[in-house]
């Protein structure tokens, strides 16, 4: 059984590709969804959503998490519906 988060990544589709990333990164830094949502400013609960695709960042939280994982902010969320950053 999969969870409501990676079906709805698979749902997502190549739209997403920037939330995979987030995880990703998280998880290679042994970071929580609480610590890093410490570091961002945000909740551990907004860290989730935002991993599984449920919530899109405003424009200063895309600079933030592009910063945190290494990548600007115009590649990583490229292709986006909320292009806004």
């Amino acid at each position: 059984m999969y969870s409501t988060c990676v079906l709805h990544l698979f749902q997502g589709g190549e739209a997403m590709r920037w939330n995979v990333v987030l995880k990703d990164t998280r998880i290679s830094r042994s970071y929580t969804q609480e610590e890093l949502g410490k570091a961002l400013g945000v909740s551990r609960n907004q860290i989730w959503r935002w991993e599984c695709g449920r919530s899109y960042p405003d424009p200063a939280n895309k600079r933030k998490i592009a910063k945190f994982v290494g990548e600007d902010v115009q590649i990583l969320f490229k292709g986006d519906s909320n292009e806004n950053v």
